[in-house]
């Protein structure tokens, strides 16, 4: 069992703060002593001594095996401290988009089943500001759609964190655009994958 509860009230809010504290707010360190539970990296996936008979041949492997075991990571710019201060300030001051603000039981709804399934950790807000290197973006609600069993399409309601958003008056920077693209890999199989997509849908428009 992790330290962590993933459970959207304050009481695991609080207890999540200091368990963060315990490994002096550092993540990294915090997903390496629970690895063993769900919050490991690759945990939803086969171990990688599984999947390497497997997919050994593939380039992308070594890339793959990597995220497997250490997490996926993404070069980045570096971003001042001063400018991360102000733009922490500027986004609890700025709150989420309408589109999710406006639909606060929605939205509740939506995080609830996000930390409920692990992919995030609540925290108290109050302490926000204490966590070092932190920054926050605000969150959306998009609707999308997506299929069934049969295809039929279904309307969808997706949370979104808006990291392509910049406060002007703080860096005017976002994770987005601090992305160092020359060094990310490229997309070897993109237009394979769209080619297999489009033929599966004619596929079943033909049943």
């Amino acid at each position: 069992m992790p330290e962590f509860k993933f459970e959207l009230t304050m009481a695991a809010a609080k207890k999540n703060y200091l368990t963060l504290g315990k490994y002096n707010f550092d993540l990294a360190a915090a997903i390496a002593a629970n690895k063993t539970s769900h919050m490991g990296y690759g945990s939803e996936f086969r171990k990688p001594d599984v999947l390497r008979p497997l997919l050994s041949m593939h380039p992308l492997w070594p890339k793959l095996e990597d995220i497997l075991t250490n997490g996926a990571q993404y070069p980045l710019e570096p971003l001042e401290e001063e400018l991360r201060v102000k733009d922490l300030k500027l986004a609890l001051e700025f709150g989420n988009h309408k589109g999710a603000s406006n639909k606060p039981d929605l939205l509740v709804e939506l995080v609830k089943k996000d930390i409920t399934y692990g992919y995030g950790i609540v925290l108290p807000l109050k302490q926000i500001t204490k966590i070092p290197g932190i920054i926050m973006a605000p969150m959306n609600i998009s609707p999308q759609n997506t299929i069934d069993e049969t295809g039929r399409i279904i309307p969808k309601d997706r949370l979104t964190h808006d990291q392509s958003f910049r406060f002007k008056e703080g860096s005017n920077t976002s994770v987005n655009s601090r992305v160092r693209k020359d060094e990310l890999d490229p997309c070897m199989f993109g237009s394979c994958i769209r080619r297999l997509i489009n033929s599966i849908v004619a596929l079943m428009a033909r049943k």
